[in-house]
């Protein structure tokens, strides 16, 4: 298919539903969290829906709950999805994911945003810097010391000590060959010995050192998935219980069963969620985020809005963690039997053709 196809088949569905849009309102129920973007939205909307040339008028209103949709045990719908069933709105324009439980009662377009599943958002993890041998010296600064050269200038039988001896000295010092040379005065020797003494205590204490922490560093293991937030607690002790055997065969059978990873994964995602004290709000739960006290305050937020990713690109502390748990896609939402969903539904796949022979070419 050629550029010209496109416009072709692009024209000719507009021409097809001209006949159901002319002369009629839309009135568009927008789920914004931040009304500056209400604007852009009216933009956008107009260059979507060519409305000079379908006379395709529209409104647009601000949802007043903070509810894309919910079910509850009667059967009737709240916020967004709501409002397309009983007919307030003509179309749904938010981060609307589809479900099969919302396409019973409204229709849904072509996918345009494909969703990877729900994502943490949470603290970048800090990262440590200090170095225990360079501590000493960090304000330890360089000075000119003033020696007694110019009266042993002109004695031929000294031994020239200068800085480029004395750095291979103290280098030679850590190996195990040594020096070739040693001081002739007691002084010198005692010296060079407290100075070998003390490159064999900084060489032994900083190997130890780097042993301890590459080891510590191993066990707090950076979380880059769903199961190593699911976990970070609790695990090891659980493995070294159960393998104690000075437990009954019924406790045994009783821990036994939390072997079943599902089970195991999401009861406890569950137990942690409200032990933590789930926030009211996504406002809420990004403040939480965002103030971090002490390493053991860590808030981890887990949502599917695609503000999530527009918080991530904001605040540089942050990280975004995907996972392909309960991915979902997001689409426009219309009424059910609505003529605009196959509208919209053209209109998302000329512009996803187009998209792709721009990149082709």
């Amino acid at each position: 298919m050629c550029i010209s196809d496109v416009r072709k088949l692009h024209f000719q569905a507009m021409q097809a539903f001209e006949k159901h849009l002319k002369e009629k309102a839309a009135s568009l129920k927008a789920y914004q969290q931040r009304e500056i973007m209400l604007h852009r939205a009216k933009q956008e909307m107009e260059t979507f829906t060519s409305e000079k040339r379908l006379n395709f008028t529209y409104d647009i209103y601000i949802l007043k709950n903070d509810e894309y949709g919910v079910q509850n045990n009667v059967g009737r719908w709240n916020g967004l999805t709501n409002e397309l069933v009983e007919g307030d709105a003509n179309i749904a324009l938010a981060n609307f994911a589809t479900s099969a439980e919302r396409e019973l009662f409204i229709d849904f377009t072509y996918p345009f945003y494909k969703s990877k599943g729900i994502t943490i958002l949470m603290q970048k993890p800090e990262c440590k810097h200090s170095f225990a041998l360079l501590t000493l010296f960090e304000n330890v600064h360089s000075h000119d010391c003033e020696t007694d050269h110019i009266k042993y200038d002109n004695d031929k039988k000294r031994t020239r000590f200068a800085f480029s001896e004395g750095f291979w000295f103290c280098l030679e010092g850590f190996t195990v060959q040594g020096s070739n040379w040693t001081p002739e005065h007691d002084s010198g020797r005692i010296l060079a010995t407290t100075w070998w003494i003390f490159c064999f205590m900084i060489f032994s204490a900083y190997t130890a050192y780097i042993s301890a922490l590459m080891s510590k560093s191993s066990e707090e293991n950076l979380i880059s998935s769903l199961d190593d937030l699911v976990d970070q607690r609790h695990t090891p002790t659980w493995k070294k219980d159960i393998q104690s055997p000075n437990l009954t065969a019924e406790q045994r059978v009783n821990m036994a069963l939390w072997d079943y990873d599902i089970k195991y994964k999401f009861s406890k995602m569950l137990h942690e969620m409200q032990n933590a004290h789930q926030p009211s709000s996504f406002a809420e739960g990004l403040e939480r985020v965002l103030k971090l006290n002490s390493p053991e305050d860590r808030f981890a937020l887990l949502d599917m809005r695609m503000s999530m990713e527009y918080e991530f690109i904001h605040h540089c502390p942050l990280r975004l963690i995907y996972t392909n748990l309960d991915a979902r896609l997001y689409a426009i939402g219309v009424q059910q039997g609505s003529p605009l969903v196959i509208f919209f539904t053209w209109i998302a796949l000329i512009y996803d053709e187009v998209l792709l022979l721009k990149q082709s070419y």
